[in-house]
């Protein structure tokens, strides 16, 4: 399950990063305009764009890696 991996997450990057689970049965406007269409999807959004997505269970290795390399390269 991603969940659990999302909240572990969100703790360990808090105020670094921000972690978002949206519903998209609940926000289907949302699901649209990033074109989801399998779920969990996760998108890597900075500074409003899209840098990369993972579609379907990734691991904590993987979220973790898309993080560090977004933090690396803040600007």
């Amino acid at each position: 399950m991603v969940a659990p991996i999302l909240d572990d997450l969100a703790t360990q990057y808090s105020g670094k990063v921000t972690i978002a689970k949206i519903n998209t049965d609940e926000n289907s406007d949302l699901a649209m305009k990033y074109g989801i269409q399998g779920i969990p999807t996760m998108i890597f959004i900075k500074q409003g764009q899209e840098v990369d997505r993972v579609v379907g269970a990734g691991t904590a290795t993987t979220y973790t890696s898309k993080i560090e390399s977004m933090l690396e390269n803040a600007s």
